[in-house]
């Protein structure tokens, strides 16, 4: 979605779950613009994990903006899990950015495997 999270008509849920990519060029702006746009929607959870384009959330002010988010009851995922309830029932969701690498984008590890040869 990146910048245009605010030209996106939403669809009505109790949970709204966006990972990857909230931004196009991981700037503070296009974060400020998701920002804006999840707290805008009226879902009751919102749960955000982050992409490969979104460079300025592994930053340590990048990393700031997630306390803003909590307090906003937006869930920001990073290689952990959260429980949330709906309509009696709990659902724990596990989320991680990280993807092998491709590129100079954020959240990447090596592709080389633990033996140091290359994981397929």
């Amino acid at each position: 979605m990146h910048i245009r999270h605010a030209q996106r008509q939403h669809i009505p849920g109790n949970v709204l779950i966006h990972a990857g990519d909230l931004t196009h060029f991981g700037t503070p702006r296009e974060l400020q613009v998701a920002f804006d746009w999840l707290v805008f929607l009226p879902h009751e959870h919102k749960i955000v994990i982050a992409g490969n384009h979104d460079t300025y959330l592994q930053t340590v002010e990048g990393r700031s903006w997630v306390h803003a988010w909590q307090e906003r009851c937006i869930i920001y995922l990073e290689d952990e899990a959260h429980t949330i309830h709906v309509r009696g029932r709990a659902f724990k969701i596990f989320g991680s950015p990280f993807t092998s690498q491709h590129g100079n984008g954020a959240f990447q590890y090596s592709r080389t495997g633990v033996t140091g040869t290359p994981s397929h």
